[in-house]
């Protein structure tokens, strides 16, 4: 992480998941510690919004990481009427990437996004930190508490008042993602195969899951996902289907949802009995605009005495302004 600045005129927030990025820019002199707004509020004061595709260096090639930061920084700069040298001179950028579950990918990282600005020379400042602790700042504004994704993938990070921080899962789809889309997706898709040969009976959840790909067949659905540029993001598409499938009555659908809430309970309750404090939840990530799927998880959790917030955090990239404010503080 390079020195936190107080020398611009423009802080950049991106968050950058497996699937999707956001940026928004600010103007320092409107992020005044006296002015209390809202979240709602801090999105309507962006002078600049860029959304554009995920930046996880571990599904990506740096090539097309780099491709992807500059088009965002230069949709930014063509808002702001200035070239993107001239806005990265006078800014000060928070990035919260996926993928940075061990010290070898933040080293990575680092080095991916140093190389990237100096060859395009590009004289940014910048934090480089992962967007589940991006998702902390966001959720808390004092980076305290607990922080639980479900998105493509899922991930969840803990800080208590004495700095002490603790975190589960987020070690890539192969390791871990228990209880996001991917994985939510990929069992579904296994059953549905079995459906296909006739291994399984057929259930609701099969015809819905050839709906939300907008398919007709199974060999159209095949197509689909092994010929996807990204299989990963292609996979995670499917768990909407099995959220649906699920409140449809389906009682495969909800011996999967109900897997997947379990998991994602115990990540919670291993980072929150870890740091040893009563610490809040919040939830971030598009599986939980899925109303039950975060109110089950929330009763789950309210039964073993940890608190949490129903309603997802909808922008985590406002946790830039928060990270920045408690590094400037210490």
């Amino acid at each position: 992480m390079q020195h936190i600045s107080d020398n611009f005129t423009y802080l950049i927030g991106i968050d950058s998941g497996g699937t999707k990025s956001e940026l928004m820019v600010w103007r320092k002199a409107d992020l005044a510690p006296e002015n209390q707004v809202s979240d709602e509020q801090l999105v309507a004061q962006a002078v600049a919004t860029v959304r554009h595709d995920g930046m996880n260096l571990d599904g990506i090639s740096d090539q097309e990481a780099t491709s992807r930061l500059l088009f965002m920084l230069e949709e930014a700069a063509r808002t702001l009427e200035m070239s993107v040298s001239e806005l990265a001179k006078q800014s000060f950028l928070v990035l919260g990437m996926a993928g940075l579950d061990t010290d070898l990918d933040t080293d990575n990282a680092e080095r991916w996004i140093t190389q990237s600005l100096t060859q395009h020379d590009l004289n940014l400042s910048y934090a480089l930190i992962s967007d589940v602790e991006l998702g902390l700042w966001a959720g808390t504004r004092t980076g305290q508490g607990i922080v639980l994704i479900a998105g493509t993938g899922s991930n969840c990070f803990g800080r208590n008042s004495q700095g002490e921080i603790r975190k589960a899962g987020g070690l890539s789809h192969f390791f871990s993602d228990e209880g996001g889309g991917f994985m939510l997706g990929w069992e579904a898709l296994h059953f549905v195969g079995k459906m296909f040969d006739g291994r399984e009976a057929k259930t609701p959840l099969y015809e819905i899951v050839l709906d939300e790909l907008g398919v007709s067949s199974f060999a159209e659905l095949k197509q689909a996902i092994v010929r996807s540029q990204d299989s990963k993001q292609a996979v995670a598409r499917v768990a909407p289907a099995v959220q649906r499938a699920s409140e449809a009555g389906d009682a495969l659908a909800q011996h999967l949802i109900t897997k997947a809430i379990s998991e994602l309970e115990a990540m919670v309750v291993h980072v929150h009995d870890g740091l040893g404090e009563s610490l809040s939840v919040s939830f971030v990530g598009g599986l939980f605009k899925h109303g039950p799927y975060a109110e089950r998880l929330h009763d789950r959790l309210g039964k073993k005495g940890i608190q949490s917030h129903e309603t997802h955090i909808e922008h985590p990239v406002t946790g830039s302004i928060w990270f920045w404010r408690d590094q400037q503080a210490g």
